[in-house]
């Protein structure tokens, strides 16, 4: 369990170091409660309730926030930022990605 869990920090690990900086950013959370996504989506892949739909679209407009025009930038090589990692439970901001730390 522990290695199919570790995978997907592996492979963000790889493809952080693999590319330039500023040119990774990976959009993800934590299903759980935190600053910016109060209430967070029921990670049950079959909870099809409204209310859980509406949780979904809450958490797509958090990660926008977020995210969104730093990767519509990228999209259209034109950003200039840092390489951003996941989501931040504490803060509700993504990691900024340092190769030096």
């Amino acid at each position: 369990m522990i290695d199919l869990l570790s995978d997907e920090k592996v492979v963000a690990y790889q493809a952080i170091t693999i590319t330039r900086p500023g040119n990774y950013i990976r959009v993800n959370a934590e299903m759980r409660s935190q600053p910016g996504l109060p209430n967070p989506p029921d990670d049950a892949m079959d909870d099809i309730s409204q209310s859980n739909i509406n949780r979904l679209k809450d958490l797509g407009a958090f990660w926008f926030s977020q995210y969104g025009e730093a990767t519509v930038e990228l999209l259209n090589n034109s950003y200039a930022g840092p390489s951003l990692d996941r989501i931040d439970p504490n803060t509700g901001t993504p990691v900024i990605y340092n190769p030096t730390t």
